[in-house]
């Protein structure tokens, strides 16, 4: 990324992750791991994500 953004904190890219990784969970096919992988986040933001999509049901 830029070196102006920073990654870790940007609104834009964290809602753009959160936005991925929900889209890779309702696939079914991946384990956490490989999501985790796949969107350069951490097994516990997956989970998190996972956690609202099924508070959101």
């Amino acid at each position: 990324m830029a070196k102006y953004i920073d990654e870790d904190n940007d609104y834009l890219v964290i809602k753009a992750k959160s936005k991925i990784v929900e889209n890779l969970i309702r696939m079914g096919k991946l384990s956490l791991k490989e999501i985790a992988d796949i969107a350069n986040v951490t097994i516990d933001f997956v989970i998190a994500i996972q956690q609202k999509l099924s508070t959101d049901k």
